[in-house]
Parts: structure tokens; C-alpha cells; sequence
């Protein structure tokens, strides 16, 4: 008679384990997360490009739009598969009530969560569990999520390289004073015939917005960089304004 061992199943699933992430690094993939701010959970889905482990890698922010979701913008923009191409991390934070306070002067439900401070708490969470180049954060976003992309470089501009926000301007409330502390270059994309977020002055939600040649002007008045400031070795200059029929 044979008498056969049986080691319990914890050993295995911990075997297991050890095994994945030995071989696949850290983190699977795609993982959902949350963190604390002001006793409120603030919830987002990150996606890890596989890689050789230890490689430190970019990242970047993605905003959803107002009344929009992390996993609705993670589907629409493709970036998981761009992330696995072009090699960065890519994080999609959730808004609260699906909107962000982004620097407009709205009712205190629109305004009353600190999503600047979740940005960066969720920035330092990243930075302690995934091995990013800290000199190469960026941020995009299509509307709110867009906005937001601004108001980010205007409260944390020490954080951004770089953002490109789609449909979305400043707020005239903020307009007079956009001055970044530290240098963050742009890409802008807007509709001359957009119908919501126009080109031109409008008011959206009793919020004054100037055209997108004012804010031009304006940026280029308070971030005149000169080509010899190098900033992570990148030398800023004037914006190049690209307009298409």
C-alpha cells in the first residue's frame, strides 16, 4: 500500500503565487485600486504593459469626461494597447458623480471634493508601487477630463511634463492667473466648430469661457520659456499653434 501526501491547498495557491509574480513581475496587467481622501474612497484602474522587470517606465494620467467612467474611457481611447507598444503605465482615476472639480465656479456638490489631492496622492501611491520615471508624467482628458488636464498643470505643475487635453479650455476665473510654477508644455485639440466647447468666447453652465486665441496670448505671456532653460533636457520654447480648415 502506497500512502500519498496530500499538502494542503493554501500551499499550492501560495506556490502559485510566488510563481506568478516571479515571472510576471509585481502587478498583473490591468488592477483596479482606491485610496483614501478625506474619508471619501477615490477609486481607479491602472494597466501595466509587460515588460522586462525593473524597466522603469512613463506614465499617464487619462481623464474620462463629465458623467463618464474610468473603464468607459479606458474602452474608448485604446491606450492599454498604445501602453503596450510605446511602453508607459497608464492610470484612469474616477471623477466623482462621474465630473471633476476642475477650478470652475460651480455649486459646492460639484466642488466639494478635493480632486487635486487625490491626484496627487494617487501620484505618490503609483511612484511607491510601480517603478515610473518621475521626470516623464503626463495627463490627458476630453472635456471635464480635459479641463481638469489644465487645472492639474495649474496646481501641480511640478508633477507634469507634458498634457494634451481634447474639447476643453480655462475658465475665465482662473484665466488671469494660469501661471504654472514649473514649465509644462501642451498640446491643445479643439474644434473651431464645436458646437459645446467652442473655439470662440462662451459661456457654458453660466461659466465664462475666452477663445482659445486669448488663452494663446495668455500662456505665452506667463510661460515665455527661453530656449536655454532645460527642463529634464528638453529645452521649452513658444507653443507652435497648429490650425486646420
Amino acid at each position: 500500500m502506497f500512502c500519498v501526501y496530500r499538502k494542503p491547498v493554501k500551499f499550492y495557491l501560495l506556490l502559485f503565487s510566488l510563481t506568478f509574480f516571479l515571472v510576471k513581475g509585481t502587478f498583473p496587467q490591468l488592477s483596479e485600486g482606491s485610496i483614501i481622501i478625506d474619508k471619501t474612497e477615490r477609486t481607479y484602474l491602472i494597466y501595466n504593459p509587460k515588460t522586462d522587470s525593473g524597466k522603469i517606465l512613463p506614465l499617464v494620467f487619462v481623464f474620462h469626461g463629465g458623467g463618464g467612467t474610468a473603464k468607459n474611457i479606458m474602452k474608448e481611447t485604446g491606450f492599454n494597447d498604445i501602453s503596450e507598444k510605446e511602453k508607459f503605465i497608464v492610470v484612469y482615476p474616477n471623477g466623482m458623480n462621474k465630473g471633476w472639480n476642475d477650478g470652475r465656479k460651480e455649486p459646492i456638490e460639484k466642488t466639494k471634493y478635493n480632486d487635486i489631492e487625490f491626484i496627487s496622492k494617487l501620484f505618490e501611491k503609483i511612484k511607491k508601487d510601480y517603478r515610473i520615471d518621475t521626470n516623464r508624467i503626463f495627463s490627458t482628458g476630453i472635456s471635464n477630463g480635459g479641463f481638469f488636464s489644465f487645472y492639474l498643470t495649474y496646481k501641480l505643475s511640478d508633477i507634469f511634463l507634458a498634457i494634451a487635453p481634447v474639447t476643453a479650455n480655462i475658465p475665465e476665473n482662473i484665466s488671469g492667473e494660469y501661471n504654472p510654477g514649473y514649465p509644462v508644455s501642451m498640446m491643445l485639440i479643439n474644434g473651431t466648430s464645436d458646437p459645446l466647447i467652442k473655439y470662440e468666447d462662451f459661456i457654458h453652465s453660466n461659466i465664462t469661457f475666452k477663445n482659445m486665441s486669448c488663452f494663446e496670448q495668455s500662456f505665452l505671456k506667463n510661460n515665455a520659456f527661453s530656449e536655454d532653460l532645460p527642463v529634464f533636457g528638453i529645452a521649452f520654447t513658444h507653443p507652435i499653434i497648429i490650425k486646420f480648415p
